[in-house]
């Protein structure tokens, strides 16, 4: 349960940042989400195949498993310092708007071989 509410704190925290760099910011939040959920079935098929097939209903094997579970949360918390990050170092949007301002201007350009 910790995991979901840790996972929506990082997504509106990601949300937040992209929208305040004017960036689309459900992009980066659905490929946090997606992420997160692609590596959590991974890293579950391999417990299944490391422990086998009732890795999650026998109790001998829950108590065997247990010391990995808290990697999971180490998971999502890098996950999201990886995307923050990554967002961080994006220029923001009216950046880009501006460069291509000037590059439109007929004083950026010599265009006389158009004539």
């Amino acid at each position: 349960m910790l995991d979901l509410a840790l996972l929506l704190y990082f997504s509106f925290h990601l949300h937040r940042l992209a929208a305040s760099k004017g960036l689309p910011p459900w992009k980066p939040v659905m490929q946090f989400v997606l992420t997160y959920f692609g590596i959590l079935l991974f890293f579950s098929f391999w417990l299944i195949w490391f422990f086998g097939v009732d890795t999650f209903s026998a109790p001998e094997k829950l108590k065997a498993i247990a010391p990995y579970l808290p990697m999971v949360l180490a998971l999502e918390v890098s996950l999201f310092l990886y995307f923050r990050y990554k967002l961080s170092k994006l220029p923001p949007a009216d950046a880009n708007d501006n460069n291509d301002a000037d590059e439109a201007s007929p004083e950026g350009k010599d265009l006389s071989y158009f004539r």
